[in-house]
């Protein structure tokens, strides 16, 4: 959503590309990048690594990302007029991570949940364990 409303449609695609290539270029470097890390300090420095990342990710969208109310909108149209309780009452009502729950109610939600994840990441977690297991265990040899 945040690359429709902030790029044109004609830029589109090469947004979405860019946009993509992280979780790409973090699956291909991670481990290579974990493992120098690894072998020169502690496993714990990955760690406070990511959470120093996902801190400055944080700053830097929220005072880099524009707002994407359309203009005309205001973000506070639903608590005008309100009381303090009510105005809190309200707020916590939208902000409410348990929504999310209610949609499991319909059954085709559930089985995109279920069905469509399910083949790739049993794929990748077979490709890795096929990788890292001894050739004996998985019935598979690489020629030298």
């Amino acid at each position: 959503m945040t690359v429709k409303t902030n790029v044109s449609q004609q830029e589109r695609g090469t947004a979405i590309g860019y946009f993509l290539s992280g979780s790409l270029i973090g699956v291909a470097f991670g481990p290579f990048i974990g493992g120098v890390i690894v072998t020169f300090t502690n496993w714990r420095v990955i760690f406070w690594m990511q959470a120093a990342l996902g801190g400055i990710a944080t700053i830097g969208v929220f005072f880099l990302l524009p707002e994407t109310i359309h203009p005309g909108q205001k973000a506070s149209k639903d608590l005008e007029g309100l009381s303090s309780l009510a105005r809190v009452r309200k707020l916590a009502q939208l902000m409410n991570p348990l929504r999310v729950v209610r949609l499991f109610q319909y059954r085709n939600i559930i089985a995109v949940v279920r069905f469509f994840p399910a083949p790739s990441c049993d794929t990748i977690v077979a490709k890795a364990y096929s990788l890292s297991a001894p050739p004996h265990l998985c019935g598979i040899s690489f020629p030298c």
